[in-house]
């Protein structure tokens, strides 16, 4: 049996499609509120969030430029290095272009939800032949933790893409599957989407893509998957920038315990307390319904002395249980990867060995290894969701009628995750911050004629609490900022560039309070800052 014609077993490809679209929506209006709220940008408040929805606008607004990714307006930091994902931002670019219509980076968090639930789903069918397993899997991963929390918590939109690495782990047919020629070579655009939407989840789903390959010994297509991802970097311009690099820490590695700490999102609680603050970084929670069937599907292999009934293998067979085993296997490397040579156990340094200096390269680019086990946590929610699907099968009625009860309980669970954790989501003291700042900018630019030009007498350091300020400074005509914060911009171009000598009349100046000011027709004070219209 083919993976065309199992994945045509139940709903048709099209039903399924509308149906995990709908369940992305009610995962949006669950977490997020009204939707169209969230695409005028009602989410934003202090993070890195609006950093890069500035970027991403003066980007889409600025002429056509070659490498296609400069942005000189904006620091000069190019779009991919500004969490703007590229992908997105040509796109964005290439409609203003043709129609004026400007799509918003808010959009994106929007687009990530439902593009997750279409790959959740497509994923389900890849590794299970009933339909009622297959739903339990997609909505599983839906209402996980792992992509909302890093959009609504953290707010690093780009990097909560993470349907582009559900991509990657269905696009390559297995078995040397030949029935659509397009599906060969659909892992070129998962791998080309993957780098062009962060540089973490580009690194993921290329990884997962070349291990599929390679056990089908695709080893042309293998090379493909690098070159590929690599000429789109050539023609975003990434590697013609001059960004410093932040080397990885040990710091940030996997601990094994994050994926059951929900950092406090989750209904649950959490199980341990972190010993060092960066591991907050990495959101690996499987989900309090995922770790409720973990529990149910071992309380039956206690009870029957089996993993499952014998006519259902938990992996299912043939090419179900084959790509299972390939994803293990890129997955865990990952994983390995994620740990940074350290074994770590609720904060317990177990194991700590120096990294060989062999490996150094793959580590100077991710300054946050622990990121990388995330594709390890979506399989492990897809594996639980196999193991509880396996006990589905039984003559008794008892057993099918009990099955269905649990499964319910599990979904109520992990969706009662994805709930909590919107409550949590802009908090009010971050909002208070949010509508202090956007009072401060309009009362010195609002109905205000000016150049647009913004330039900073800052240090380095001070650029970070900058983020929403040029954010709302672009949303008040702000057009050309000479230095902006960038986590890969030189410090030594950051203080080349800080000062305001070139300054005119007419044009902003974000200074610190206490140093010197220029004559302003208009100023306000900010935090730290001072607002300053020349």
């Amino acid at each position: 049996m083919t993976e065309q014609s199992a994945s045509s077993m139940g709903l048709s490809t099209w039903q399924g499609m509308m149906l995990a679209l709908l369940l992305g929506i009610v995962c949006i209006v669950l977490t997020m509120g009204n939707p169209l709220n969230v695409i005028a940008g009602g989410l934003m408040i202090d993070t890195d969030y609006p950093n890069a929805a500035a970027a991403f606008e003066i980007f889409v607004r600025d002429a056509w430029r070659w490498p296609l990714g400069a942005s000189p307006n904006f620091g000069g930091v190019n779009i991919f290095f500004s969490d703007g994902a590229p992908w997105f931002a040509l796109l964005s670019k290439t409609v203003l272009s043709l129609t004026g219509a400007f799509l918003a980076f808010h959009w994106l968090i929007v687009v990530n939800v439902l593009l997750f639930a279409v790959m959740a789903r497509r994923l389900a069918t890849k590794v299970a032949e009933e339909e009622p397993v297959r739903w339990l899997i997609t909505i599983l991963l839906v209402f996980t933790l792992i992509m909302l929390v890093r959009m609504i918590g953290a707010q690093h939109i780009a990097l909560g893409s993470y349907w582009v690495v559900l991509w990657a782990m269905c696009c390559v047919p297995v078995l040397n599957d030949a029935s659509r020629g397009w599906q060969r070579w659909e892992f070129l655009a998962a791998a080309g989407i993957a780098i062009l939407s962060h540089a973490y989840l580009g690194a993921m789903a290329i990884t997962i893509i070349l291990v599929m390959l390679a056990f089908e010994r695709r080893w042309l297509a293998a090379l493909a998957a690098l070159l590929w991802p690599a000429l789109l970097l050539y023609i975003v311009g990434v590697f013609a920038d001059g960004h410093a690099t932040t080397l990885g820490a040990k710091a940030y590695s996997l601990d094994l315990g994050a994926y059951t700490k929900s950092l406090g999102w989750g209904i649950a609680g959490n199980l341990y307390d972190i010993r060092e603050a960066p591991q907050g970084d990495a959101i690996l929670y499987l989900g309090t319904g995922t770790w409720g069937l973990l529990l149910a599907s071992l309380c039956m292999t206690l009870v029957s002395r089996r993993l499952s009934p014998v006519s259902q293998p938990v992996l299912g067979t043939g090419w179900q249980r084959q790509r299972i085993f390939r994803l293990l296997v890129a997955c865990f490397a990952l994983m390995l990867y994620a740990m940074t040579f350290e074994l770590r156990v609720a904060g317990h340094v177990l194991l700590s060995p120096e990294i060989p200096g062999l490996f150094d390269p793959l580590y100077e680019r991710f300054r946050v290894t622990g990121r990388f086990a995330a594709p390890f946590a979506f399989l492990l929610i897809v594996l639980t969701g196999l193991w509880w699907g396996a006990w589905r099968t039984g003559a008794r009625r008892w057993r099918v009628m009990g099955w269905w009860l649990v499964a319910f309980v599990a979904v109520a669970l992990q969706t009662a995750d994805a709930w909590y954790a919107g409550t949590r989501s802009l908090a009010p003291d971050w909002v208070a911050d949010a509508d202090s700042q956007r009072r401060a900018v309009a009362s010195v630019l609002e109905e205000q004629e000016w150049s647009g030009r913004v330039y900073k007498a800052v240090s380095p350091g001070e650029l970070e609490h900058q983020r929403l300020l040029d954010f709302l400074l672009v949303k008040q005509g702000a057009r050309h900022f000479e230095v902006v914060h960038g986590a890969r911009l030189d410090a030594a171009e950051v203080a080349r560039r800080s000062g305001y000598a070139e300054a005119q009349a007419g044009d902003m100046v974000i200074l610190v309070n206490d140093d010197p000011s220029p004559e302003c027709q208009r100023s306000a004070m900010l935090k730290t800052f001072k607002l300053c219209l020349l």
